[in-house]
């Protein structure tokens, strides 16, 4: 009846808030609940008061978008990182304090104060959102979703084109041929073993050196030292060839006897067939399989006795790196090291290991690493200086490139074209009456000249690679004649996130995790290529009908479990997390905040979601198999409780 009073008796108040209606609730539950704390215990008691340490900031000073990381080494070590007015390198501060609020001082890894160019990694508009970190015992590692990770210009060491003659074995009336071939000259040295009949007569049949010598004798004798181009030296059965002008050349042999002669240069189809000594530092590549490219390596050849570089000497055949390959991440542009060295911090790049063996397609670069832009350039042939002030354009960081040509190096008028770029680069070197190959040589020598590319020619294409990674403008051909076609097209690519799991060092990048070498943190390229290693790499993606960019990683239960918006995955591999037992199996489909990173707590992970103009809250534990979840919602009760968008979960299993 209206206006009747009804009077109950309530035990507790100790069941929190509930927002359902009045008849489904329990009476130990409120509308609303502040400053309050319910136990079981206790009952609802005040909330435990903040105690006010020290004051750190004047007001205004730090932003709502600064980035505020706990570094929780041990019980009697811990601080607080603050990075905030990080628009500018110049403006960015970046501080630590201990519990007590003290700060704690910040050095280069020189000792001495940071300057604004070792601070530029951590520059970002977005701090709060950008900026993630994970801490292994007294190194926190930093990312900065902001920054694309590249490779750096560092090349292997590339040696001048170069062949090894071997003589293996010899038979009576064996000939040997050895062919060299350039643009202009050709030579062709042979010898027929023939039985001897004195003491006094070399035995060719049982001496490979002095048939190697004969030949040797022939080719320096003959066409193809007429015109003093080639660098030929024998030792033994070996002979090594090279050009003096360090230009390509072709070599061919051939022998009347099974496996009587090689001739190695560039490549070789079986590791057997190689001789056991040879020129120190000479690399080939074994390629084996010819219709399958991960099965090819890298071999040099390393003397037993340093300093000796002009002769066959004794020595071993070791694994490495194709000549002229990438082999170094740029570490400004990777995720840097905070250092605790007990009175103060260190604050400097990581030292990542380096590429050392294969190339880039056996030996890959980590997928966070970003694409550069690659460009075919077909050229034309200069006739008449048909080429004598036309122009093409590039793209770099900084714009557009205009390359023109000079033919006659009499200081020809700029074209337009060229001009109207942001920068204009001279190309001299082309002549009257250079083919389309000869163009092609030498403007890949030109642009490779130029610090933004990295060029190469073959046959009347050269391909053009930015320094830098990124998507760009195509290139255009301007009036050259020439064809341009984008190759590769540049992409930016972050690491979003960091993790460490089973000894390794992983980031997210995109829809991949990207573990280090087990026990080696800073180690994303294999050891050897010549077999998977359990300790290698790891480099997966996520598979599954929606696009699953992943942002966070929370571990519980023995299982690391990986998150997108709207997707949950875990990161398996049984016995051992290794590259060839890795999956990456999708587990639940629950939509989250991706700027919100899950957070363990006990025996369960804490997510929040959205709910229009309100949040949640879902408790993420293991059902029956610990790769199999559900995720219970804490705040159904209280659905409109929770306003606006959650912006940072914080756990504690003391309450």
């Amino acid at each position: 009846m209206p206006g009747t009073l009804i009077s109950t008796t309530v035990p507790n108040l100790i069941n929190g808030v509930s927002q359902q209606a009045d008849d489904l609730r329990f009476p130990s539950q409120c509308d609303e609940q502040i400053n309050k704390v319910s136990s079981v215990v206790d009952g609802l008691s005040k909330r435990p008061p903040l105690n006010h340490i020290k004051k750190l900031y004047n007001s205004g000073i730090i932003g709502e978008d600064s980035w505020w990381y706990s570094i929780n080494r041990d019980l009697n070590e811990q601080y607080a990182v603050v990075i905030r007015d990080s628009q500018t390198k110049e403006d960015l501060e970046l501080e630590i304090f201990d519990l007590d609020g003290t700060a704690i001082t910040i050095k280069n890894d020189a000792g001495s104060a940071l300057s604004d160019a070792q601070k530029e990694y951590l520059v970002t508009s977005d701090p709060k959102t950008d900026l993630k970190a994970v801490t292994i015992a007294d190194h926190t590692i930093i990312v900065n979703r902001a920054v694309t990770p590249v490779m750096d210009t560092t090349v292997s060491t590339a040696r001048d084109p170069e062949g090894l003659v071997f003589v293996k074995l010899t038979q009576y009336g064996a000939t040997f041929t050895v062919r060299l071939y350039n643009d202009v000259t050709s030579s062709v040295a042979s010898y027929t073993v023939v039985k001897t009949t004195t003491s006094t007569t070399t035995n060719y049949l049982e001496n490979q050196g002095a048939i190697a010598t004969l030949i040797y004798t022939a080719l320096v004798g003959g066409a193809v030292d007429a015109d003093d181009d080639y660098d030929i030296s024998v030792d033994g059965p070996l002979i090594h060839i090279k050009r003096k002008d360090s230009t390509d050349f072709r070599l061919e042999v051939e022998c009347t006897i099974p496996d009587g002669l090689f001739g190695f240069k560039d490549e070789v189809q079986s590791f057997s067939q190689l001789p056991k000594d040879a020129y120190d530092g000479f690399t080939i590549k074994v390629v084996g399989n010819p219709e399958d490219e991960g099965d090819d390596y890298w071999v040099k050849f390393v003397t037993n006795t340093p300093g000796i570089t002009n002769r066959f000497v004794e020595g071993t055949w070791q694994e490495t790196i194709e000549p002229g390959t990438t082999t170094t991440i740029d570490e400004d542009k990777m995720p840097h090291l905070l250092i605790s060295n007990g009175p103060d911090f260190t604050f400097k790049p990581a030292t990542w290991v380096n590429r050392i063996v294969g190339d880039t397609t056996t030996n890959t670069d980590p997928s966070f690493i970003g694409y550069h832009e690659v460009t075919n350039i077909t050229t034309v042939a200069d006739v008449g200086d048909s080429l004598n002030t036309k122009y093409f354009l590039l793209e770099d960081t900084a714009g557009s490139v205009g390359f023109w040509f000079d033919t006659d190096d009499s200081g020809s008028t700029i074209p337009a074209g060229a001009t109207a770029a942001d920068r204009a680069v001279e190309v001299t070197t082309i002549v009257t009456g250079d083919s389309a190959a000869t163009v092609a040589t030498k403007l890949a020598v030109a642009i490779g000249a130029d610090s933004q590319f990295s060029a190469a020619a073959a046959a009347s294409v050269v391909t053009v690679t930015d320094a830098a990674s990124g998507p760009r403008t195509d290139a255009t051909a301007g009036d050259s004649g020439f064809t341009m076609a984008t190759a590769v097209q540049g992409t930016s690519i972050s690491i979003r996130n960091i993790l460490f799991y089973r000894n390794r060092l992983g980031f997210l990048s995109d829809e991949n995790i990207i573990m280090s070498e087990a026990g080696t943190f800073f180690n994303f390229f294999r050891t050897t290529v010549l077999s998977l290693l359990d300790a290698d790499p790891i480099d997966v993606g996520t598979s599954h009908t929606k696009v699953s960019i992943l942002n966070s990683a929370a571990a519980v239960a023995e299982t690391m479990t990986l998150w997108s918006d709207q997707t949950q995955f875990t990161l398996t591999g049984e016995p051992l997390l290794t590259p060839a037992s890795v999956q990456i199996p999708q587990t639940t489909e629950y939509v989250n905040l991706g700027d919100v990173a899950p957070v363990t707590v006990g025996d369960a992970i804490f997510f929040a979601f959205n709910r229009g103009e309100f949040s949640g809250i879902r408790e993420y534990v293991p059902v029956n198999q610990v790769t199999q979840f559900a995720g219970m919602d804490l705040t159904r009760h209280v659905p409109r409780y929770i306003k606006g968008n959650v912006t940072k979960i914080v756990g504690s299993d003391a309450e």
